[in-house]
């Protein structure tokens, strides 16, 4: 999809801000992927904010407009005598269309939809997303997930969809798994509200949504074979080129990742990941609560989760000075410390490395740029995006996120508030917890059929719930969520 909205559209991969002095554009210009808005004589701002405008429409699912628009546009040039911005804009409108009809002989007919299946082996999984957008299949991605060894195929997923539909700009009407995931209805909630509309997650059994399951699935499977046997040849050069760049003494075998998430509810959690030979080593990953911090604030929290993790360092060592038996968790030093941020992160981080005189090179890796901010330049660092040292702190940041998130997971699965369902005699923490789970909230139970319900609670506690809510329709209680 990317390959074919920078040809059709010819919009920039680069970064760098546009100033419009560089003396001469870069390749891409040369062979017809880019407008060249970095140069004086190059793309106007305005030009180039026109094809922004139709790349977005295109992936909208609006090419018939778009196609009007760029067949007027091409008609205005002919009769103006400009020829050759005529024949540009046919080359588009004729490449448009040939990709067009190609979408239409892969239409799916389900108008909005999301499709997601996961293949695993090992310590590495692999997520598929199929994108339908009025009915046409408009694009894929697939997204690698380290360290899930000891997850189920459910539990990866799940963890994913979470983190995913957390950053999405929208969301669609119906999510299509290959697998089914725990919480299934919990996410259907989240979704819906923040869809604004009710949002689906369903695992289709036959039929076409079983087909483009099965096809993801197929997909993430062969991409995750493939990865696995390049990244296996990899790890080694992504150490050696890390250390060049950085000027680093030692080669950073153990680098240690740092990530602050804030949820909903005003939870913040932290998490530290170590990697060691460019591999996750799980056993030395640690969850953290903040205690200290209040509200969500970035900076504070790291501040907190570096001073919680060097003082019991600090404490352990001592121990071990002493010749007390304990077991190493915290004394063991990295090589490298990465910060999930960029200058404000890292600024804060080394003030605590500075506090409790930790000699360890701390980096930070923006994570909308992928720039490498550095305590040694003022100017960060920016890596080719098939660097072997970008590629590595890409996976070590992403896992530290990914671990981030599904701690807050597991902190939403222990925490349900009070529930009018503690008032209904028989009913205990495990029932009220299933029957949460299944239907979302307490005004879901009132609502669901007695059926339903007597297929969590059994026949004779489904009535004895369904009695208690409707005599009680007035009672205030929280939505029972599990957050």
């Amino acid at each position: 999809t990317i390959r074919t909205i920078r040809k059709l559209f010819k919009l920039r991969s680069c970064n760098i801000e546009i100033t419009r002095d560089l003396p001469r554009p870069c390749l891409d210009y040369y062979i017809g992927l880019c407008t060249a808005p970095c140069v004086a004589w190059g793309a106007t701002a305005e030009q180039y904010a026109g094809q922004v405008r139709q790349a977005a429409m295109f992936l909208a699912g609006k090419q018939e407009s778009l196609l009007d628009d760029l067949r007027q546009e091409m008609t205005r040039a002919a009769e103006a005598m400009e020829f050759e911005r005529a024949a540009q804009l046919r080359d588009q409108i004729q490449a448009m269309e040939a990709i067009t009809e190609r979408q239409r002989t892969s239409s799916v007919g389900l108008e909005d939809r999301d499709v997601a299946a996961v293949a695993q082996t090992g310590d590495m999984a692999c997520v598929q997303m199929f994108y339908i957008r009025a009915g046409r299949l408009q694009g894929q991605e697939h997204f690698l997930l380290e360290g899930t060894r000891g997850l189920t195929r459910a539990e990866a997923l799940g963890g994913f969809l979470t983190q995913y539909y957390q950053e999405a700009p929208s969301v669609p009407r119906e999510v299509i798994l290959q697998d089914s995931v725990e919480d299934g209805a919990l996410i259907a909630e989240w979704l819906t509200q923040k869809r604004g509309s009710k949002v689906e997650v369903v695992v289709p059994q036959r039929g076409e949504r079983k087909r483009l399951a099965d096809m993801a699935g197929e997909n993430a499977a062969l991409f995750l074979n493939q990865e696995r046997a390049r990244v296996s040849g990899l790890d080694g050069a992504g150490i050696k080129e890390l250390q060049e760049i950085l000027g680093l003494e030692h080669a950073p075998f153990r680098i240690e990742a740092y990530d602050v998430s804030n949820f909903q509810a005003g939870e913040t959690v932290g998490s530290l990941v170590v990697f060691e030979g460019a591999r996750p080593l799980k056993r030395d990953y640690r969850r953290f609560k903040m205690k200290w911090t209040e509200g969500p604030n970035d900076y504070a929290s790291l501040q907190e989760m570096l001073r919680r993790r060097f003082a019991m360092a600090r404490e352990e060592q001592e121990k071990l000075d002493r010749d007390e038996p304990v077991p190493v968790k915290w004394s063991v030093m990295p090589d490298l410390i990465l910060i999930d941020g960029g200058r404000g992160q890292l600024n804060a981080a080394r003030d605590v490395l500075f506090e409790y005189n930790v000699p360890i090179p701390a980096i930070g890796l923006a994570k909308r740029e992928e720039l490498i901010v550095t305590a040694d330049s003022v100017d960060p660092i920016a890596l080719p995006r098939d660097s072997h040292a970008l590629r590595l702190l890409q996976r070590v940041r992403d896992e530290a996120h990914r671990f981030a998130n599904a701690y807050h997971q597991k902190l939403r699965e222990r925490r349900i508030v009070f529930s009018v369902l503690d008032e209904i005699k028989g009913i205990g923490e495990k029932r009220k917890r299933e029957l949460i789970r299944r239907f979302g909230s307490v005004r879901h139970v009132r609502e669901a059929p007695a059926d339903q319900i007597a297929e969590v609670v059994g026949p004779k506690m489904a009535q004895k719930v369904l009695e208690y809510l409707r005599q009680h329709p007035d009672v205030r209680y929280k939505d029972e969520v599990v957050r």
